[in-house]
C-alpha cells in the first residue's frame, strides 16, 4: 500500500515534534515583532497559520474520505460474507428438517414392525 502525501502530512500534523516546532516558529515570530515592530499587527502571522489549518484541513478531509471508503468496502465484504453464511445455515436448516422427518417416519415404522412382530409371537407362542 503506497502512502499519499496527505497521509504523510496527517500523521506529521499529529506528532509531539510537530506541535513543538509549530509552538516554536509562533513564540520565535512574535519575538521578532516585537523586537523590530514588524508585523505589529500580527495579521501576516495571522495570513500563515490560518493558510496552514486550511491546507491542513483540506489533507484531513482527504484522508477521512479513503478511510470512510475503506471501511465502507470492509463492511460490504462483510455484509456478503454474512449473506452467504445466512443461506449456508438456511440449508443446514432444511437439511436437519428433513432428516428429522426421514427418522421420524422411521421411528414409526419400526414400531409398526415391532408391533407385527409381538402380535406374531403371541400367535404363534403355545398358550
Amino acid at each position: 500500500m503506497r502512502t499519499s502525501f496527505a497521509d504523510l502530512y496527517t500523521k506529521a500534523r499529529g506528532s509531539k515534534a510537530f506541535l513543538v516546532g509549530l509552538c516554536t516558529f509562533i513564540i520565535a515570530w512574535l519575538m521578532l515583532s516585537a523586537a523590530t515592530g514588524w508585523d505589529a499587527d500580527h495579521g501576516l502571522i495571522n495570513l500563515v497559520l490560518s493558510s496552514e489549518a486550511s491546507i491542513s484541513l483540506a489533507f484531513f478531509a482527504m484522508v477521512s474520505d479513503r478511510q470512510a471508503a475503506t471501511l465502507q468496502r470492509a463492511l460490504d465484504d462483510m455484509s456478503a460474507a454474512l449473506q452467504v453464511l445466512l443461506v449456508i445455515s438456511e440449508a443446514q436448516r432444511d437439511v436437519l428438517a428433513s432428516q428429522t422427518k426421514l427418522l421420524s417416519d422411521m421411528y414409526e415404522h419400526d414400531k409398526k414392525v415391532l408391533a407385527t412382530l409381538e402380535e406374531d409371537d403371541e400367535r404363534r407362542s403355545p398358550d
